[in-house]
This record gives C-alpha cells, structure tokens and sequence, in this order.
C-alpha cells in the first residue's frame, strides 16, 4: 500500500507502535491522534501536524489504526471508512481481548485487515477473526526499545539494587466501561496491587524501594495509589517524570499485571512478575519468562 495513509490512534499501545512504524514510512501521511497518542506520537515524530478524523478520512486513500479502550476513535474511524469504500487497517498491540476490541454499540465493528507484530498474536488473531487478513508485521516499536535500552547503557544508566518498578493498569475502568462491571475479569488495579504488597515477603531478593509507575491514561494517577504506602514499609515513590524505559532500565525488579511494560522488562533483561490475584483471569502475555506472585506464594509456602 502507498500514497496518502491516515494514521488514527487514541491508546497508548496502539500509538507507541503505529508512531514506530510511521516513522520509518516515506508516504504521505493524516494523523489523527487524542488523548495519550497525541504526547507519544509528537516525542517520536517532531513537528508533526494532527488533523481532524473527517479530513483524514476524506483526504486519504487508504487507513490504519489502533484499538482503544478509553475511546470510540477508532472504531468510528472503522465505520468512516468503510463507508467512504477506503480499505482501513488494524494493528494489534497487544495479545488479550481481541473480541472486545472492536464491540461499538452491541455489535463487531471490524477492520478490511489486520496487522500483528509477533507469530503470538498471528495465531490468536486468525482463531478470533478467521474471515479477515491477518498480515505478520515488524515490530518497529520493540526495535526502538532495544535502540533506547543500548543508549542508556552508553550512558552507564546501573541498575538500582533493591529496586521494584510497579506498572499499573487501569483494567477496572476498561472493563467498567465495556461491560458495566470493573471486577469483570475478577480483580481491579487496586486488588492486583494490595495482593502483590501483601505477599512482597516472597521475593527472593531483598527490595527496599518501590515505584509505582501509573499508566498514561491514569490522570490522578499520584493521589490514585496514595493509599500504598500505607501498606508496606518500603520507601514508596509514585512516578511518572521520567521515561518507562530509563525507569525499568534502573529497577532490579518490573511487576505488573498484564502490560506492555512487563515486556518491556524482558527486553531489558529484567526480572519481571505478574501480580495477578488468584480470583483474576491469568495472565495473556506469551512469555514463559514472566514469573506468577501466585506460583511464588505457593513455592515459599512449601
């Protein structure tokens, strides 16, 4: 596919890796970019113009998008386009919920193809959507991860011992907003986090100082998880100034639930642990690497 692309993107996920893949394109390209997309995709692209969905609709030949759970963006941007008989593209980001992605107002709002950076996400796209391309692609953002991993290392950026980065995610208010229950997978941000706090006695090493990292799309994140630092005696900061990658660069420790972020661990060679609580869905990321607090409890109980 060449000539003019209209690039439309809310999430963050979706943005990080539709921003790496546009950068490295020489075609004419519309950008429609809300909420945390906007900041992700003027970081990797300077001097970039955003435009309204309807001019990129109309302007362009041909669409891609990400999927979002804070935003219509792109399922609106489906609908658009497929009305303007423009072929429009999906790029997946991620290996979970691939259904609900695209559920707009009690039905499927489906892309003319889909695109997957990873043989993980290939298979479960084409179980999920078996009537729609499924097209293997590079992972350009991974590619930028490991770019900016070498260049902190350059820069002597050492690792913290004792450190544990906690990357959270608002899965309460996804799941709330699709389906009108935010324990819908059986846990919230707060219950993952309570459970990790309270079982942080397991870990092998010995951690004296916690970060909390909120998600891009917590805005209160800070007074969000305040309610932490009541619950352990590490020395808790709740951080977000610096960049993901130069803060898990410098923790000993990533632990999350089910993020992008825990990948972003494994690239930089960290040990990584998922918090999910018993009573949640388990975990959806395709690596054997990322250790389970549930499994760990059970072993530093026997």
């Amino acid at each position: 596919m060449t000539k003019t692309v209209a690039v439309i993107s809310h999430d963050a996920g979706g943005a990080e890796i539709l921003s790496s893949w546009l950068k490295r394109q020489s075609c004419l390209h519309l950008v429609v970019a809300e909420g945390p997309a906007r900041k992700i995709f003027q970081s990797k692209i300077p001097n970039l113009q955003f435009v309204q969905l309807s001019e990129a609709i109309s302007n362009c030949d041909w669409a891609v998008c990400g999927t979002s759970w804070q935003s219509t963006l792109e399922k609106e941007a489906i609908v658009a386009a497929k009305r303007a008989t423009k072929t429009i593209v999906t790029f997946l980001d991620h290996w979970s919920n691939y259904g609900e992605r695209f559920l707009h107002q009690g039905a499927y709002t489906l892309p003319n193809e889909l695109w997957v950076g990873d043989v993980y996400a290939q298979r479960i796209a084409r179980n999920c959507f078996p009537d729609i391309p499924i097209i293997l692609k590079p992972n350009y953002y991974f590619e930028d991860i490991r770019l900016e991993l070498a260049q902190l290392s350059a820069h002597d950026y050492k690792t913290l011992p004792g450190t544990i980065l906690y990357v959270t995610d608002p899965m309460g208010g996804h799941a709330f907003r699709q389906f009108g229950d935010k324990k819908h997978w059986g846990y919230d941000e707060h219950d993952a986090l309570f459970y990790f706090l309270k079982n942080i006695h397991v870990l092998t090493s010995s951690p004296h100082t916690l970060r909390i990292r909120p998600h891009p799309a917590e805005s209160s994140g800070k007074k969000k998880y305040e309610w932490a630092k009541q619950w352990t005696e590490l020395d808790v900061t709740i951080c977000a100034a610096n960049s993901l990658i130069s803060e898990i660069r410098e923790a000993e420790i990533v632990v999350g639930c089910d993020s992008m972020a825990m990948v972003i661990g494994l690239l930089a060679e960290k040990r990584v642990i998922s918090s999910i609580p018993p009573q949640g869905k388990p975990v959806t990321l395709p690596y054997p690497e990322v250790e389970q607090l549930q499994h760990l409890i059970e072993n530093w109980q026997d």
